[in-house]
């Protein structure tokens, strides 16, 4: 039945049955609650750096959803990854599909692309369209 629902990139098809959807991106998700461990930074004078979406952005999930950052989210870079210390902003998605419920999320920036935090052993790179996210200070 599980050969059936996932396609050649184990990514759900449309044609999957709703109650078996449902079960597999419960599954993801409970796997995705395992973070990456990290270390809290003491906060700057001037601000933990902070991202904020100008407008709304979608991007395709892994498993055939769509995960939304709505205008105005703002994620903050108040911790850092401890394998790399690799800079992590964090806050909340919209995960659309699963009656639009909001999971906690932490991204790492490069350049012109977000690299999408699932669990400490996945992540996901999407591009973010240009004007689409500021980098300000969160006081």
């Amino acid at each position: 039945m599980l050969d059936s629902c996932l396609d050649q990139k184990n990514v759900i098809k449309n044609a999957c049955p709703m109650t078996m959807r449902f079960g597999l991106i419960t599954i993801i998700l409970a796997v995705a609650g395992c973070t990456t461990p990290t270390t809290l930074a003491t906060k700057p004078a001037e601000g933990y750096p902070a991202l904020r979406f100008t407008q709304r952005v979608r991007f395709t999930g892994l498993v055939g959803n769509t995960w939304e950052f709505q205008a105005g989210t703002m994620l903050i870079g108040d911790r850092r990854r401890d394998s790399d210390g690799q800079l992590l902003y964090c806050g909340s998605m919209v995960v659309l599909d699963i009656a639009g419920e909001n999971r906690p999320v932490c991204v790492i920036k490069h350049d012109n692309q977000v690299e999408i935090l699932l669990s400490n052993l996945t992540s996901a790179e999407r591009d973010i369209p240009l004007g689409a996210i500021e980098e300000i200070r969160s006081r």
